[in-house]
């Protein structure tokens, strides 16, 4: 009696839960951490930012799986990933916000005017989204 209580419970919960991709899953993350809707005024439209950003946490996914392939050295890889962590990385990253739609507003971002937040969130989907590749996650 008591499993036909658990078996609807299970299979919602195991319906719940979506095989996402790890450079996807990445994305997921980056938007909800890096999220600051603190005006009424504005609100991020979170699954279009998560379809945005999913190539560019994918690309490192692939980097991941071609250092793989290539057989790359352990000390390489801690390069690689040092060089995530370097401001010198997020420097080079084009950054733009789209307000309503890329045909009305699309701004380019001071790459010096991103908070802590969210390039932590940014550098950890990076170094995740490698690692997932690498590793084969």
């Amino acid at each position: 009696m008591r499993t036909l209580y658990l078996l609807p419970i299970f299979l919602f919960l195991s319906s719940c839960s979506t095989n996402l991709p790890p450079y996807e899953r990445e994305a997921r993350h980056y938007v909800y951490r890096s999220n600051n809707d603190f005006d009424p005024n504005f609100q991020t439209h979170v699954n279009n930012s998560i379809k945005l950003m999913t190539p560019f946490f994918e690309q490192f996914y692939r980097e991941g799986v071609k250092d793989k392939m290539n057989n790359i050295s352990s000390h390489e890889i801690d390069q690689k990933i040092n060089y995530f962590k370097s401001d010198s990385l997020i420097q080079e990253i084009n950054m733009s916000e789209i307000f309503i739609s890329p045909k009305v507003h699309t701004e380019k971002v001071n790459n010096s005017q991103i908070s802590n937040k969210k390039k932590k969130a940014l550098i950890e989907g990076i170094i995740n989204s490698y690692e997932a590749g690498y590793y084969g996650k």
